[in-house]
């Protein structure tokens, strides 16, 4: 696997199948040691939602901070349609509407 969000897919895949062991494995590979350094919003909400399985809310509580700070702060952060989160511009390049 070449990149973090490779390895949270497979991650998130063991945990959907219940091996959560196995999804540690990986989410260790793409945790860092310092949250607030973390921008991939794919990646926080795998190990939010990891943790929130475990049912270890105060863990899953800091990754869901660091989610929510960064919607509010509105720096720029890795999304799945590559767009700012305060821009309403969708990935090809309309608003919304009839296409």
């Amino acid at each position: 696997f070449r990149t973090r969000r490779q390895k949270c897919m497979v991650a998130n895949a063991y945990a959907a199948c219940g091996d959560f062991e196995g999804a540690l494995k990986f989410y260790e590979k793409v945790m860092p040691k310092d949250v607030n350094k973390l921008r991939d919003v794919y990646i926080l909400g795998g190990l939010a939602s990891y943790y929130l399985n475990l049912e270890d809310r105060k863990t899953a509580g800091i990754y869901i901070a660091r989610l929510e700070e960064l919607k509010t702060s509105g720096k720029k952060a890795w999304f799945p349609v590559g767009h700012d989160i305060k821009s309403s511009q969708k990935c090809c390049g309309h608003s919304g509407g009839q296409v």
